[in-house]
């Protein structure tokens, strides 16, 4: 992944959704961008809790016919420089019936918070894990281990759906 180029995209999405009303963060929000080597489209959607982001976005490369789907889940948490983090873990996304199993999610950071990003480069379910997202009717839980978090699916096949035509 683009790391520097992410950090700062990821930026003004998260801006945008944090600066959202609570009412507001119940919906998808969706966001692109074109720089002269690359396009990017991305979709956001804070958790009921109010502290954790889902987002889910395409990378392209100037002269790519194919992207670089990817899911990074910000959770809210500062990331410890001390601690000794696994290379890879699972991430399990679950709609209704369908569950994806993401097995290669890397622990990060953005800034001092830690995330999890998982990109169809290291994980070929991404692609999965966005169409159960896109064809959710209900809650969206993303778990990882024994933790969960729930996301809205409200506008979720709009916003998704426009990231896996993108890619």
């Amino acid at each position: 992944m683009r790391i520097a180029r992410k950090l700062s995209t990821v930026l003004a999405l998260s801006g945008l959704l944090l600066g959202l009303a609570s009412e507001a963060w119940a919906a998808w929000v969706t966001e692109s961008e074109k720089g002269e080597t690359y396009r990017q489209g991305r979709a956001g959607v804070m958790a009921t809790d109010g502290v954790t982001l889902l987002e889910v976005g395409c990378y392209l490369e100037q002269g790519d016919i194919v992207g670089e789907l990817y899911l990074t889940l910000y959770t809210g948490e500062d990331y410890d420089d001390t601690a000794s983090y696994e290379d890879w873990v699972t991430l399990t996304v679950k709609t209704g019936t369908v569950a994806v199993e993401l097995a290669y999610a890397m622990p990060g950071r953005d800034i001092d918070e830690f995330i999890l990003d998982v990109s169809e480069l290291d994980e070929e379910m991404v692609w999965d894990a966005l169409v159960a997202i896109e064809e959710a009717t209900g809650i969206i839980e993303v778990s990882l281990g024994t933790a969960q978090v729930s996301f809205p699916h409200d506008n979720a096949a709009q916003a998704v759906g426009t990231i896996l035509d993108m890619c």
